[in-house]
Parts: structure tokens; sequence; C-alpha cells
């Protein structure tokens, strides 16, 4: 089923009403604290306000190709859409944890001045989405669609996750990532949404039966952050930390771990005497 949410920006004196009544329900709600959806919409959005009265759109698609997102502007309205794929695979296993969003998403976002069609910028690194709009006087536009291009900081696959034994500290903000986990005869498998993070900045450590992740964000606004202002958000640009009670049927020496599309993907292999038992 399509999911749909329409936001229309209004003045900033309401933008930043709007901002206060949505940061308390983050900070008191215990079920979704940290995990960084306030309307559960697809994907989550954060919104800036440049000096120069542009706009810039800050998604997080995690795990989505260029290709398989649609971005259209027309008038005063963007519309993102596209499909995100179930990533458990045509293996035969069962699902122990279902977190993150997978299917058809289509958002609208009606902005508060007519779009310039012809300065639209998208692009897309580590799992983010960022489109960059400005205003236009005119009023007539035709419709066009944005092309998605990969950031010019492309993610490198030379140097992967860090792993590590013992005690895992970490400070700060951090915020909680959605989660799928898959088990088989074989092995568990996690999917860990956790976009805009880079491969060589994601920390895998097993403690005992504690399985710690964690990872730090890149910072996708740049040096652009210092002249945009924060007027909607969805979720919160900080690191992300999530620690997990492991079966003692784990064999922790041959995980394996790869990141792409800020998704990393860890595979926890079972004992050997523990899959002789089941076959």
């Amino acid at each position: 089923m399509i999911r749909q949410l329409e936001l229309r920006l209004g003045s900033a004196e309401e933008i930043r009403r709007l901002f206060e009544l949505i940061r308390p329900l983050t900070e008191e709600d215990d079920l979704f604290h940290g995990a960084g959806i306030v309307t559960g919409e697809y994907p989550p959005l954060n919104i800036f306000h440049s000096k120069e009265g542009g706009v810039l759109l800050q998604l997080g698609a995690a795990g989505i190709e260029p290709d398989e997102i649609s971005i259209s502007v027309e008038d005063r309205t963007v519309e993102i859409s596209g499909l995100r794929q179930n990533e458990g695979g045509k293996r035969v296993r069962k699902s122990v944890r279902l977190e993150r969003y997978c299917g058809e998403f289509r958002r609208t976002i009606e902005l508060p001045f007519h779009i310039d069609e012809q300065s639209v910028k998208a692009e897309m690194a580590a799992g983010e989405i960022l489109v960059h709009l400005n205003p236009c006087p005119q009023r007539k536009h035709e419709p066009r669609r944005v092309v998605l291009h990969p950031s010019i900081e492309p993610e490198r696959s030379g140097r992967g996750c860090r792993h590590s034994r013992g005690e895992d500290k970490t400070s700060g903000d951090e915020r909680l990532p959605f989660c799928d986990i898959f088990e088989d005869r074989e092995a568990y498998t996690l999917y860990v949404d956790m976009p805009g993070v880079k491969q060589e900045n994601v920390e895998i450590a097993f403690d005992g039966d504690m399985l710690s992740l964690a990872a730090a964000t890149r910072n996708s606004i740049g040096e652009s952050s210092k002249e945009n202002h924060l007027a909607y958000c969805e979720f919160d640009c900080c690191d992300y930390r999530r620690v997990f009670v492991l079966t003692s049927e784990i064999d922790f020496d041959r995980h394996t771990a790869t990141m792409a599309n800020g998704v990393l993907r860890l595979e926890l292999p079972k004992r050997s005497r523990v899959i002789d038992l089941v076959r």
C-alpha cells in the first residue's frame, strides 16, 4: 500500500511552532525515543531553509538505488516516490524481527514558493538524498522529473567495518537504528538501516553474549549547514548505537559484515554442532 503525506509549509513563525510541538513528542515517547521517526512516513524527512529563501530537503532512504527513486517538481510541489525491495531474499528463512519499511512509498511536499525547476539539483550518497530547491518569481511551469545523481563523494569499498571484542564505549547524542533479523538453518542475518554512514565508520563489538553496533554519521549538509536552519525535523543527524543480546549458538569468529547504500548487513553463523542437530 502506498503511503502518502502532504506537508504544507507556512511562514517561518508557523514552522517554528510546528517544530516546537514535534520535538517534545520524540523526547517523551519511549517506544520511539531515539529511533529517528516522528510521523512513521517513509522516507523520513528533514527540511532546511536557506538565507536566500531556498529549501534543502534531506531524506533517509537507506537500501535504495538512485534509479529506484523518482523525484518530480511542478509549480510549488515536490513528489518523491519509489519502491524499497524486501532484502530477506529468496533463501528459506523466518523473520525474527521486522522494523524496516518495505514496499512502495510516495511523499508530497508543498512549498510556500514557486519552484525554479531548472535549478533543482538532487544527489544521493550513503543512503541519504539531498534535494536543493530555489524560488522562482514566475507562476506557470512545466512539470519536470529530476535526475538523482550519486554524490561526488562515493562510498569507498577498500576499508571494511571495524570489529573488536570487549567494552565498547560511546558518548554524546545517539539514535537507535531500525533493524530486520532473519534466521535460517545456518545463520542469523541482520539488516540495519544507518543512512549517512560509510562502511569505515561502523564499529562492531562482541563482549560475552552482547553485540554492540555503533556508527558515526557524516555531515551530508556540509558547509551549507552554516547557511541553512532546520525548519522541520523527522530524524536527528547524530550517531547510531544499538546493543543486542545473542544466543550461545552463534559462532562470533565467523561473522561477516558489509555496508552498502546506508544498510549494514551482518551475518552471524551458527556453531557447527547446532547446524548438525537440525539436519
